[in-house]
């Protein structure tokens, strides 16, 4: 991986995917591949808080504790895709 910021993008089929920037473009990742590996790393950092809990249930506390927001034509938006 190039190891630059992705940027949200909507595919063809209307579903969101992340790119990395411009200078390169090639990798991407879809919303879903993005949250899963928010989930595994935000576990791992309090599994005795989480252990057992489906996704459900920890996702919306994980994205408050990430903070995670981009601005995109002078609006902000969260990291809470669905």
């Amino acid at each position: 991986m190039c190891q630059q910021v992705m940027a949200i993008e909507y595919d063809r089929g209307g579903r969101v995917l992340y790119r990395c920037a411009r200078s390169c473009g090639k990798h991407t990742a879809d919303a879903v591949q993005v949250q899963n590996g928010l989930l595994w790393h935000y576990r791992g950092r309090s599994l005795g808080e989480h252990y057992g809990l489906p996704d459900e249930d920890i996702v919306d506390d994980m994205f408050a504790a990430l903070q995670l927001a981009w601005v995109r034509d002078g609006d902000i938006y969260t990291a809470r895709f669905r």
